[in-house]
């Protein structure tokens, strides 16, 4: 039996020309994202992040970004509650 993945949990979205998009909006908190992080074999190119209004420490996220050697960073205020 096939085991259907959770919905924003390292979604394979789209693929375009050769660059893969993954959804894991549930990464909402840096330990999440560094765990999803180790999900990836092939380099990652761009990684999208926000939510600095919750005060988290980034500490180990950033260096884990630092080791992985993403080259791209696009980051997200709070724009609304």
């Amino acid at each position: 039996k096939k085991i259907k993945p959770l919905k924003h949990r390292l979604t394979k979205i789209a693929e375009i020309d050769g660059i893969s998009y993954y959804d894991d909006a549930m990464a909402s908190n840096p330990n999440a994202t560094i765990v999803a992080l180790k999900h990836f074999k092939e380099k990652i190119g761009t990684l999208f992040l926000g939510g600095s209004d919750k005060v988290l420490n980034f500490t180990e996220l950033a260096k884990k970004v630092v080791n992985l050697q993403i080259e791209n960073l696009i980051f997200f205020q709070l724009v609304c509650r």
